[in-house]
């Protein structure tokens, strides 16, 4: 009876064992899948009311985690997208200033490409030592900072840059660096500065003319015709060339 009883007892504790760890067996083999990015990856909830309980909880936090990366990887996409569709340079950086991310235009700007570029340091992307110092200064007092400079490579061009700490829970992660070319505004305001500069000599001297023909006429010399005809007829031409201009 004893030996009877032993061996009911191995057999139940056979069938007891494997209705947990082959559940268990199982749970483990979906998890380590789920870890490898098998985001699919479910089990059956079956066995000891414990361990189904288990495997509902798995397919649940399974269920959760999918929805959790498919709303990141849209985040993503759509900040991928806008970065890239800005027509101002971005860079993002470490609080070291390693470059971690830059858009296209920064690429035109900078002439340079994402793998020439990532994981390097500002310096090191030989970009303008200012820009180094607007870090600092932006991680140090947690506010934009901005700066006008000058990018020698590819080409001479003027830039606005506009340098903004990055914190996660008030630790600062980084900053943003935009840069807004301002090469054309600059040529542009140059032109109008030389512009102003020509026409106010050009019409300096036709006024200068008028006012003392104008003078000259007022001390007498409107009493003699033949003189007055003269000065009259330079003041027309004056007027003439004021109007052209």
């Amino acid at each position: 009876a004893f030996f009877a009883a032993l061996l009911v007892l191995l057999v139940v504790n056979t069938l007891v064992s494997n209705s947990i760890s082959r559940p268990l067996a199982t749970l483990s083999i979906a998890a380590q899948r789920l870890a490898d990015g098998h985001l699919d990856e479910r089990v059956p909830p079956v066995g000891a009311s414990e361990v189904a309980s288990l495997g509902d909880s798995f397919n649940q936090m399974a269920d959760q985690l999918r929805r959790v990366i498919s709303t990141l990887a849209g985040e993503r996409a759509q900040a991928h997208a806008i970065l890239s569709s800005m027509a101002d340079a971005v860079l993002v950086t470490d609080t070291a200033g390693h470059i971690l991310l830059l858009n296209r235009a920064a690429e035109t700007l900078l002439g340079m490409r994402d793998p020439a570029i990532l994981g390097k340091t500002l310096s090191e992307a030989l970009l303008p030592y200012e820009l180094e110092s607007l870090l600092q200064q932006a991680l140090t007092t947690q506010a934009p900072v901005r700066l006008d400079l000058s990018i020698t490579r590819p080409s001479e061009r003027f830039v606005e840059a506009h340098v903004a700490p990055v914190s996660v829970n008030e630790q600062p992660i980084g900053v943003v660096i935009v840069l807004y070319d301002m090469t054309n505004e600059r040529r542009l305001a140059q032109i109008r500065r030389d512009f102003v500069a020509n026409v106010s000599h050009e019409l300096r001297t036709p006024v200068t003319s008028i006012r003392a023909i104008a003078e000259t006429l007022l001390d007498g010399a409107v009493a003699d015709p033949e003189v007055a005809r003269d000065f009259l007829s330079t003041i027309t031409g004056e007027s003439e060339r004021l109007t052209a201009l």
